[in-house]
């Protein structure tokens, strides 16, 4: 599938409520506080993040009103904001598309359809600033999903940069997803998700009720990566976007591969180099018997270098030498599906990058 254009799953938005034709106050829960300032403020809330919800995708909004600080004052529309998030699962069968800048009319349509908020359909592009959003690309594959979660997964065990969590399928043998995030401060942790969506699809029916079996078979055989943007700074870094405000127009008229440039920074391809040595180095017997230890703890700990890495902590002077002595050995036990895994990381690639 080419990537003409970005596409997004997720969008959370804030907005002037001068931009709000009308609503449907019925449907949201009314709130008070006051605020650091002093200024009293009232909101109300829609919250749509359920399964119940009768209108997937128009998951939340929160419509802020500040009254100053006696709080007797009128309501000014100018200094009211609004806080909405969607998902594309408001295009309804036209899901699979995701939103994007060719279809964002309909995802206002369909907004305004729902008769709980009326847009300015003209603009709002222009207006709303984008505060996150989850970038998604859909890849068809021409094998199961899962050889290729797999391959990523022993990919990252080896590359050893990130925190790695993989989530099992419905067969014990088979994963269904897999997350990378990386080991930095919570404000600039980034983290790159990918999944088997025709599993997520058929686990969760519930939640996707609004596809028909043949927009659901759509799915099939669909890799889905998805990154998040949460800060304002990996916004303009990732979609090339340099200003101090950032508006749904510039998001989706961005022509930056933000996909592409994380999995260079998640998977660097240079720590792979030495899997196309034809033979290991000659060792003594003190350096097998090593060896062998080393395979019985990777094996007991099912390979997981996170939880090895904090037993070497506390149990070495040197546990950075000793990592990398596990990380050596690992690379050796899995070299062949390592090369193997390599070869499907280039091709989910050169998709990306089409």
């Amino acid at each position: 599938m080419q990537r003409k254009f970005l596409r997004c799953d997720m969008l959370k938005l804030k907005y002037n409520s001068l931009l709000i034709e009308d609503y449907n106050s019925s449907v949201f829960k009314k709130r008070k506080t006051r605020n650091k300032l002093g200024e009293i403020e009232e909101w109300e809330e829609y919250y749509g993040e359920n399964s119940s919800n009768p209108y997937p995708g128009l998951n939340y909004m929160k419509i802020v009103y500040k009254k100053g600080l006696q709080g007797n004052e009128p309501k000014n529309k100018l200094k009211n904001n609004v806080t909405m998030k969607i998902s594309s699962k408001i295009l309804g069968e036209d899901y699979m598309e995701m939103i994007n800048k060719n279809n964002f009319h309909k995802v206002i349509e369909k907004i305004n359809k729902t008769g709980i908020i009326r847009i300015s359909q003209e603009d709002f592009l222009e207006e709303a600033q984008v505060i996150s959003c989850h970038v998604t690309c859909n890849l068809r594959m021409n094998a199961e999903i899962h050889k290729y979660i797999k391959s990523l997964y022993r990919l990252a065990i080896a590359n050893h940069r990130n925190k790695i969590h993989a989530y099992p399928g419905k067969e014990s043998n088979k994963l269904s997803g897999l997350t990378l995030c990386t080991r930095t401060k919570k404000n600039n942790r980034r983290r790159i998700l990918f999944y088997d969506k025709y599993n997520e699809i058929m686990s969760e029916e519930n939640k996707y009720s609004f596809l028909s079996k043949k927009h659901k078979e759509q799915f099939k055989n669909i890799l889905r990566i998805e990154i998040s943007l949460n800060k304002f700074k990996h916004i303009r870094k990732y979609l090339n976007i340099q200003k101090s405000v950032i508006t749904l127009k510039d998001v989706l008229n961005s022509d930056a591969n933000p996909i592409s440039k994380q999995l260079r920074e998640f998977m660097r391809l240079r720590n792979f180099e030495n899997l196309y040595e034809e033979t290991d180095e000659i060792k003594t017997v003190n350096e097998r018997n090593k060896e062998e230890r080393r395979e019985k703890v990777l094996n007991i700990y099912r390979q997981n270098m996170g939880t090895i890495n904090n037993l070497l902590r506390i149990t070495n002077s040197n546990p950075s030498y000793k990592r990398a002595k596990y990380l050596k050995t690992y690379r050796r036990i899995y070299r062949d599906e390592l090369k193997m895994g390599l070869k499907d990381f280039m091709l989910i690639r050169g998709k990306i990058l089409k």
